[in-house]
């Protein structure tokens, strides 16, 4: 049934919201950007170090998820009679994830912040002769630059003032371009609603109203997309089932699905697909990575793949009503999927309008 919910949206690293409370966002809408690129993940064996048994790290645990440690920071201590362990840091970064299974904390180390808009140094602003503007130079095109790299040698010497690649050294007409080397990474708020809370520094919380379904398994990341129901009873979807206006769609199916269809679907910048089932010698063909290894975000896919019933049979005839019900309607799906501890089961939120906002001339 269509009820009020709220959508919890959490930023991976540090960063700023774009958004404020009582504001209205759109699917498509950047509500935050992270100030550093995720980089290289470092696991430290927790338990090992403080010879602890892993269901018992919580307890001992000087940390959490998404604080901040130097090198050398106690991640978790264990006191036992007169003997004392520690486990410490092996490098600096945030806690990206904490693991009661294996005992373990990963530590994600950021990426040194890029210049966010290309940067353009001329001659004539640093009023200079293009002869002498280009004799000054020490750096040539394709360059990598770390912040503080002297760009021009005058005086005083014009440096870098963060990460980034230098994209062309024009002798001729003086000019020197400073481009980002990557982009912040962004936050999505794949839903429309009203923002109601920041009950954490990292956590947005967005009012919708709309219904929400389960999958079984789900492969790939997060979308947003308007619902395109593909009626083709149980049988399995084929290429010329489909149309060729899939762009932005996000397709439904009641069985499963070719192979030929989930490229073609690939080809037209399909959005995401749910379907009732999907053969593991199909997904394997299709996907980058082994899909019996990897679920979830874990795998990048050209969109994200839900499986409402799992490997074999169709949907469900009540599910498949719903979404027949609201053919056209914006649908969010995120496949994140986990199986072990903390369960985790594909999403997909139909995003309907408010009883209130309906009844509006």
């Amino acid at each position: 049934m269509p009820e009020y919910r709220i959508i919890r949206r959490k930023m991976t690293g540090e960063g700023n919201f774009l958004v404020t409370i009582g504001q209205k966002v759109k699917s498509n809408d950047v509500i935050a950007k992270m100030k550093n690129l995720s980089g290289q993940l470092t696991r430290v064996f927790v338990s090992d170090d403080i010879c602890s048994e892993p269901s018992n790290l919580q307890e001992k645990l000087r940390v959490s998820e998404g604080c901040k440690v130097a090198k050398g920071d106690i991640l978790a201590e264990n006191r036992h009679f007169f003997t004392r362990r520690v486990s410490r840091s092996p490098v600096p970064g945030v806690v990206a994830l904490v693991s009661n299974h294996l005992g373990c904390i990963f530590i994600r180390n950021p990426l040194p912040e890029s210049t966010e808009k290309e940067i353009c140094i001329t001659a004539e602003a640093l009023n200079m002769n293009k002869l002498k503007f280009s004799d000054a130079i020490r750096v040539k095109q394709g360059d990598i630059v770390d912040q503080g790299r002297i760009l021009v040698e005058v005086k005083p010497p014009v440096t870098a003032p963060a990460l980034g690649r230098i994209r062309e050294v024009d002798m001729k007409n003086g000019r020197l371009i400073l481009s980002p080397l990557y982009h912040r990474p962004e936050l999505v708020a794949h839903v429309q609603g009203v923002v109601i809370a920041f009950p954490e520094e990292s956590v947005c919380e967005i009012q919708v109203y709309g219904e929400e379904l389960q999958g079984a398994f789900g492969y790939g990341g997060e979308s947003s997309g308007t619902l395109q129901v593909v009626d083709c009873g149980v049988k399995r979807l084929a290429m010329e089932d489909l149309s060729a206006e899939l762009s932005g769609k996000i397709v439904v199916t009641a069985g499963d699905v070719a192979l030929e269809a989930l490229e073609w679907m690939m080809q037209q910048q399909v959005l995401g697909l749910i379907c009732g089932s999907l053969s593991p010698t199909v997904l394997r063909e299709f996907c980058p990575q082994d899909p019996m290894t990897f679920l979830g975000s874990r795998m990048t896919m050209p969109f994200p793949i839900i499986l409402m019933n799992g490997w074999l049979g169709a949907m469900d005839k009540q599910v498949w009503q719903i979404f027949q019900k609201h053919q056209g309607a914006l649908v969010s799906v995120d496949a994140e999927t986990q199986l072990r501890a903390n369960v985790i089961r594909p999403r997909i939120l139909i995003l309907l309008t408010p009883p209130e906002e309906g009844m509006q001339p």
